[in-house]
């Protein structure tokens, strides 16, 4: 009994030392203050309709300065398998440098993994409309595992008549295989940027990024032949909007934190196509 309560403790032990690693704590939590210009923004709320679907728990969080007369971009995060969007706040560490750009960021409680759920969550963008004032050009999805197979399967969803589309995606650690888009609406006849980004060590799912960007490639037109830069990422030429793949040497469970500034860029105000990590560190 001694020997297994000990057992116990170590287990718990280790398991602690690695989410202290894995998530972010104190500052990175907070929203910050955004240095807004003196007059209100030039670009309209969005108009939404109201939310008809049940949807999952949605934790919104904005500048701590917000402004209504300003419209913000919105970066939505879908959550991995079982995360609460609290845990997953704590696992991206997006809040502090979203907030500071501008960007509202809305992290979205998993639920099981289903189409009806996938029709469901294109609902999410106008839910928060409906109370923040949002950019309806400047909006972004993300996710990492489950949480990146829905915002691409979302993303695809969201031509319905009335939806507020994204126009860029970052995808990290997936489940989504070339295999799965024959049941989705592709190709896609809108601009829209792509990052898909996969750890080399993932063996939950082994490849599924590369194997997710071919079929991406198809949807989005693009050229063969991509290029690989310094960083191993590759990229796309001659698509609707910028089709990027990018590896690290992560495991399944590694949020690659190099790529955070460019997740929040997918949101910005700049509009840049995304590319390769900022070179931020830490987190991982």
């Amino acid at each position: 009994m001694r020997a297994w309560t000990l057992g116990v403790l170590v287990l718990a032990t280790l398991i602690g030392v690695a989410a202290w690693h894995t998530l972010y704590w104190g500052a990175e939590l907070e929203p910050a203050d955004f240095a807004y210009p003196g007059a209100p923004s030039q670009v309209s709320c969005a108009k939404a309709a109201p939310a008809t679907a049940d949807l999952p728990r949605v934790r919104v969080r904005a500048p701590r300065n917000y402004r209504a007369d300003h419209a913000h971009g919105l970066l939505v995060v879908f959550s991995p398998a079982g995360f609460a969007p609290a845990l997953t706040e704590r696992f991206t560490g997006l809040t502090r440098r979203a907030t500071a750009q501008g960007v509202i960021v809305a992290y979205v409680g998993s639920s099981p993994l289903s189409a009806e759920l996938a029709s469901r969550l294109v609902q999410v963008p106008q839910a928060v409309a409906r109370n923040w004032c949002i950019d309806a050009s400047r909006i972004a999805f993300t996710g990492h595992s489950d949480g990146g197979t829905l915002a691409q399967v979302v993303a695809l969803q969201a031509a319905t008549p009335g939806a507020l589309q994204p126009r860029a995606i970052v995808a990290s650690g997936a489940g989504l295989l070339e295999s799965d888009f024959g049941t989705l609406d592709c190709p896609v006849s809108r601009e829209l940027d792509v990052l898909i980004l996969h750890g080399r060590n993932d063996r939950h799912f082994p490849d599924y990024g590369a194997s997710a960007t071919r079929a991406w490639a198809r949807c989005l037109g693009c050229a063969p032949d991509p290029v690989t830069d310094a960083f191993d990422c590759q990229h796309h030429a001659g698509c609707r909007g910028h089709l990027t793949f990018c590896q690290h040497d992560g495991r399944h469970w590694n949020w690659p934190d190099l790529f955070r500034q460019t997740t929040v860029d997918a949101a910005g105000p700049s509009g840049a196509p995304l590319g390769h990590g900022d070179g931020t560190g830490g987190g991982v």
